[in-house]
């Protein structure tokens, strides 16, 4: 194999230990020791007409209550749409070594069966913003991990913003 293909077989494997880590589950009062900002956050990534092989997502997460969020994902991948409740847990490192400043994680119902669902939302870099496939700049990063990423699980990336604060 070549130095390229090792490389994104060593990312994968990290994400996927950092999403099997994430899932591991945490007392009460650990939960909401990340909770979650009341700023709703809006994200995802916009490919038109599959150019780049992937389809359009996008993501919607609401703090619900201390160490709850609730989300909407529509459109992964010709999935259909998820909807559900995420609990806080600790951001643990993820895609080369981010650690996302925010991680939320659930079993919730997407492509018609119960699978995990990992979500991590961090900043971007002040001089690399995040830009979707538009070229588009946002402040924050978000992966969404969708079921076991050791066994045929889904990585959406994308950009994303946090509603101004009041």
């Amino acid at each position: 194999m070549g130095e390229t293909t090792m490389r994104i077989l060593s990312t994968i494997f990290t994400l996927g230990l950092a999403a099997l880590i994430a899932c591991l589950p945490l007392s009460a009062s650990a939960q909401t020791k990340f909770d979650f900002p009341a700023q709703a956050f809006d994200g995802g990534n916009y490919d038109p007409q599959g150019k780049n092989g992937r389809e359009s997502w996008t993501i919607s997460l609401r703090r619900r209550a201390p160490g709850k969020v609730d989300f909407d994902l529509d459109n992964p991948r010709d999935v259909p749409a998820s909807h559900g409740t995420l609990t806080s847990i600790d951001p643990k490192p993820g895609y080369k070594g981010m650690v996302g400043k925010y991680a939320l994680s659930a079993k919730a119902s997407v492509a018609g069966k119960q699978q995990k669902l990992l979500v991590m939302v961090t900043p971007s870099p002040k001089d690399a913003l995040c830009e979707d496939t538009r070229r588009k700049k946002y402040s924050q990063a978000i992966l969404v991990f969708i079921g076991d990423m050791e066994d045929g699980g889904r990585m959406l990336y994308g950009c994303g913003e946090f509603e101004e604060e009041q």
